[in-house]
């Protein structure tokens, strides 16, 4: 009797075992269930959040877009108007401009026909002064050459053997501060030394200042020396 009644206790305990394990697979499932549910609702939810990111985007970028054209459009619109602006400023300034060039056009003319009688009046008068200095300033030139032509000259020394028949020719440029700028052996017609001693002379007198012309018309800037025994 005892052995039954601890056998009776043996299957009941079984039996409380197996539904607690038939309990706690049931809530296992239900868990899972559950779980799996909240997560289909999860992904539900941002599915939604992230459709309506989107819509709000899309929102957004077509009301920048809005936006643009219209500041496109103004901007084009105020740019058209300062165009036509400018157009007409510009018409007006070029109406004044020739309105003044004419005005200033038949004023020259004016000032250029008086202007041209007191030149041929002037023209006249200097022609006629010019002849009466021309023979004075050719002299005067003359003069003061041959002041130069004598300042080379000093600055030679001569061979102490020369025949008579040689000679040469050289061109002076002169610098108004009456230094020599250059000078050119036009020939030298002599012996070897004759022609050195020449050369000699214009290396001295490039570091001289030439004689002054008398008058400053008399001045000339290129001019001929002859060497002469």
């Amino acid at each position: 009797k005892k052995r039954e009644k601890q056998k009776e206790a043996a299957h009941e305990a079984e039996k409380k075992k197996k539904l607690a394990e038939e309990k706690r697979r049931k809530a296992k499932e239900q868990a899972a269930a559950d779980r799996k549910k909240q997560e289909a609702e999860d992904r539900k939810k941002a599915e939604a959040k992230k459709k309506r990111a989107e819509e709000e985007r899309k929102q957004a970028a077509a009301k920048k877009k809005k936006a643009e054209e219209d500041r496109k459009k103004a901007d084009a619109k105020k740019a058209a108007e300062e165009a036509a602006a400018k157009k007409k400023a510009d018409a007006e300034r070029e109406r004044k401009r020739k309105a003044v060039a004419a005005a200033r056009k038949a004023a020259d003319e004016k000032r250029k026909a008086a202007q041209a009688a007191a030149d041929r009046k002037k023209k006249a008068a200097e022609a006629a002064r010019r002849a009466g200095d021309a023979g004075r300033i050719k002299k005067g030139k003359n003069l003061w050459a041959g002041r130069v032509i004598a300042h080379m000259n000093r600055c030679w020394t001569r061979p102490a053997q020369i025949s008579g028949g040689w000679s040469s020719s050289v061109d002076l440029k002169i610098s108004r501060s009456l230094y020599i700028r250059s000078a050119r052996i036009r020939f030298c017609d002599g012996s070897q030394e004759y022609c050195a001693s020449i050369r000699r002379a214009i290396d001295r007198c490039y570091d001289r200042k030439l004689p002054k012309p008398p008058k400053p018309e008399y001045f000339d800037s290129e001019i001929r020396v002859k060497f002469r025994k």
